[in-house]
């Protein structure tokens, strides 16, 4: 991992890992992660994993382990989009900019 602000990203869906109808998640995040080796495309990041969290990507997935109703996995979707923004705060925060060629 390259940037150390999306280490909460990674801790979040750690508990996802494991569960087979939620690995594939995992794997989105935990590589997204892997391959952002600048404040940008870690800040792409975030607003990919928050994308995702939405009803109609990740919220749509079957999902066992997170209670008896869709409500756990929302739930969990929800606090997982929060982690995403947060993270993406701290990265612009502080973080320099990446500086294009008029830069």
């Amino acid at each position: 991992m390259h940037i150390a602000e999306l280490q909460a990203l990674l801790d979040k869906v750690e508990v996802l890992k494991s569960n087979p109808t939620t690995a594939e998640v995992y794997k989105f995040v935990s590589d997204a992660v892997a391959r952002a080796n600048t404040p940008s495309m870690a800040q792409s990041v975030c607003s990919r994993v928050i994308a995702m969290c939405h009803p109609k990507a990740w919220g749509d997935m079957y999902v066992e382990g997170f209670g008896e109703t869709w409500t756990g996995w929302m739930s969990f979707l929800s606090e997982l989009s929060e982690t995403a923004n947060t993270c993406g705060q701290l990265i612009y925060e502080n973080r320099p900019r990446d500086k294009g060629s008029n830069g």
